[in-house]
């Protein structure tokens, strides 16, 4: 799809299937209405040459946007407009945002060998600021309180309260791994991925998978030699990459359903340039962004999503719910998203099987935007959490 612009893009993000935003160098912002089919420039009034590496919306009206040269942009109607908003450092350079509710939020980022994570709890009005080593390329949270990020020099850090971080995988003069991208399918499991300076081997392979909540990382191969720069994968075993493409183009995604590892890698065989990051929507929906004002989406939108009268073999139990979610349908449950009534996202759930664990939602009416296989269109149902 054509984006309109030649600038690198950095980042993309959708709040739902058709509703999505993209940045890059060159002052770029972009918007869709329409999944992705047609994209649209936004003004976000920072000097023309400020360089965007990512983007994240708690709403169909509020995002966020950080780049270069300590940029930090706020919008509360959808990129109408946007605010510049003052975190209280300096001379930090920003690339990922991470909002675990509309409130609580972090932006990491770093200058040299120094890195910034960035907390806020009152949706940006005021901001804390933590220093590690290594400077920070991407953040992720399971919860308001738990969450990592990882960076260059092959650091790691893990927090359980969201102000005191502790390293897992050290920063090292000598480990030249960049880090830059992370996913984290629960508390327990998950990944991060970066690329090794001048080589790739078995022992280098440029993904590292931990099950017990990062207190082990092992190295798992991925089948190419070139630079890892994100990572989404759906269960312990069937996820995407992205990679670097050699001289401008090549085959930058690749899949597997054997959770990685030597031969178990599929090469998506469109030759595109560098795709630097991707946005899931469901595991049969996908964006991704990347060199010459590249956009891709795998999968087809609609223009609405299917009420859940148009699926009734599908049921929810125990509603209301305290602490499990049980998903009965007629088919194999590929994912579950659980959303306020309002549509935000209220982020990563852990899941066995097709039980939703919603012990940590306050008390309430939400939505569940189940995603089955065979069938291209999530189904949407409501539940109560005592």
């Amino acid at each position: 799809m054509t984006s309109g612009s030649s600038a690198i893009l950095n980042d993309v993000y959708f709040v739902d299937e058709l509703r999505g935003w993209a940045v890059g160098f060159e002052n770029t912002i972009l918007a869709t209405t329409d999944g992705g089919t047609t994209w649209s420039p936004q003004t976000p009034g920072t000097p023309a040459n400020t360089g965007f590496h990512a983007v994240f919306f708690t709403s169909a009206t509020e995002g966020w946007v950080a780049g270069l040269g300590n940029v930090l942009l706020k919008t509360v109607n959808g990129g109408a407009t946007w605010t510049s908003v003052n975190t209280g450092v300096s001379n930090v350079n920003l690339r990922d945002i991470w909002f675990a509710t509309p409130e609580i939020g972090y932006v990491v980022g770093g200058q040299g060998l120094t890195g910034t994570i960035l907390r806020t709890t009152n949706g940006g009005a005021s901001w804390s600021a933590t220093t590690v080593q290594g400077g920070m390329n991407a953040v992720q949270f399971v919860s308001p309180t738990k969450g990592w990020v990882c960076g260059n020099r092959g650091a790691v850090y893990h927090t359980s309260d969201g102000i005191n971080w502790v390293e897992q995988l050290p920063f090292g003069s000598d480990f030249t791994y960049s880090l830059l991208g992370i996913h984290m399918l629960n508390e327990n499991e998950g990944r991060v991925v970066g690329g090794r300076v001048g080589y790739d081997n078995a022992t280098y392979p440029g993904m590292l998978h931990t099950v017990d909540g990062g207190q082990n990382w092992d190295f798992v191969a991925t089948g190419t030699v070139a630079g890892k720069t994100d990572v989404h994968f759906f269960n312990g075993q069937e996820g995407w990459l992205s990679t670097t493409a050699p001289l401008g183009e090549g085959y930058p995604l690749r899949s597997t359903s054997a959770g990685g590892g030597i031969g178990n890698w599929v090469v998506n065989t469109d030759s595109l340039p560098t795709i630097h990051a991707l946005h899931f929507h469901s595991p049969t929906l996908a964006w991704g962004v990347g060199d010459y004002g590249v956009i891709v989406r795998m999968g087809d939108v609609e223009t609405g999503i299917r009420p859940a009268a148009a699926a009734p073999a599908v049921h929810l139990a125990p509603n209301p719910a305290r602490d499990q979610l049980r998903i009965e349908a007629g088919t194999t449950v590929l994912g579950a998203e659980v959303l306020t009534f309002d549509g935000r996202n209220c982020g990563p759930m852990q899941r066995t099987g097709s039980n939703v664990d919603v012990s940590a939602l306050a008390p309430g009416m939400y939505l569940v935007r189940v995603f089955m296989q065979g069938h291209a269109s999530p189904t949407v149902l409501r539940f109560a959490k005592e």
